[in-house]
């Protein structure tokens, strides 16, 4: 964006009680309001609708000020004595400054003690209203990203477990095979090692990240696919078709490696004859569809079976990444197993 268009419409405020109240917010409903006054004066010249407007904004706007004023000395998240002491203070001069302005309409002419009082009073109300509105809009929108920020903490706290669950079997397993190769086949031991070494480092590397994109999932499942070929022989079968747009799409790190890792485990593992894994990606109706299927043994009947090493925590964490936009749909019987996860393009 351009640098004057970013000064002057800031994006979304700093988080922090007072992440509503800067100078910089003000610069362009201040500029809007002198625009629409100098309208409305051109329209109706002066009266008392005129006098109206500009005593209500006067009145919020010394708040406002003082309140701006109160986050850039303090911080965007001061101590709660100091936000009622400022709107409390800004409110009162406010309403003064609009009960000033009414003695500036008519000059020379005598204003009783009950019209300034009633002037005060209507200015301090506006003022205390949106003030209060404001910092309201400012609570909520605090606790909205304090529960995000606790979200996003649970993923990667669920990210770090299921890295914890996949890998011990895995790389007990799979040094027992390379072990063997060492004896019997040096130069399939030396591409299993390979693989190994790409696979762990990915994982590594994903676990310490909450999402990454479709394609870094990608090499991370193929070199997986790759050792358990290796290890599984000509009984495993595999192939990834996903097209190249679609590759720097972000996605949740190690959600499509749980998928992929229960079509061989649970599907094609018990089968005596060869299976096939089969990954794919399309658009469609504006969402992006990733299917993992096998045409292994098939699920058992009972709930508890669909969801396997890991699915629970896919589900959650694709309604947290995708904030409930995405879905998981496993389809199974006795020719094999689909997920289907669904997100938003």
């Amino acid at each position: 964006m351009n640098p004057i268009l970013r000064f002057l419409f800031p994006g979304s405020p700093h988080q922090g009680l007072l992440g509503e109240f800067s100078f910089r917010r003000a610069i362009v409903p201040t500029a809007l309001f002198v625009v629409i006054l100098g309208l409305f004066y051109h329209l109706s010249g002066k009266g008392p609708a005129l006098a109206l407007l500009v005593k209500l904004w006067v009145s919020f706007a010394s708040a406002y000020v003082l309140l701006a004023a109160l986050a850039h000395w303090k911080g965007s998240n001061p101590e709660w004595h100091y936000i009622i002491s400022a709107s409390v203070f800004g409110v009162i001069i406010g309403g003064g400054l609009a009960a000033q302005i009414a003695h500036l309409e008519h000059p020379g002419t005598h204003i009783s003690w009950q019209q300034t009082g009633l002037e005060w009073v209507t200015g301090t109300a506006f003022s205390a209203f949106f003030i209060c509105l404001s910092l309201g809009a400012s609570i909520v929108r605090n606790n909205e990203q304090r529960k995000s920020n606790q979200r996003e903490q649970v993923l990667q706290a669920q990210v770090r477990a299921l890295t914890a669950q996949i890998e011990p079997h895995f790389l007990m397993n799979t040094l027992a095979n390379l072990r063997y190769l060492m004896r019997k086949d040096v130069e399939q031991a030396q591409i299993m090692l390979d693989h190994m070494a790409d696979f762990f480092q990915g994982a590594l590397s994903r676990a310490r990240a909450a999402k990454a994109d479709l394609g870094q999932e990608l090499d991370l499942v193929q070199s997986y696919l790759q050792i358990m070929q290796i290890r599984m022989g000509n009984k495993l079968q595999w192939s990834i078709n996903v097209p190249a747009e679609l590759l720097h799409n972000p996605f949740p790190s190690l959600m499509l490696q749980t998928l992929v890792e229960n079509a061989v485990t649970h599907g094609i593992a018990p089968m005596e004859n060869t299976g096939e894994v089969k990954i794919l990606s399309e658009r469609r109706n504006g969402n992006i569809l990733l299917t993992v299927s096998d045409n292994g043994v098939g699920m058992p009947q009972n709930p508890e079976s669909r969801h396997g090493i890991g699915l629970e925590n896919t589900r959650a964490r694709l309604n947290g990444f995708f904030h409930g936009k995405a879905t998981l749909a496993i389809q199974s019987n006795h020719s094999g197993t689909t997920a289907t996860i669904t997100v938003p393009e």
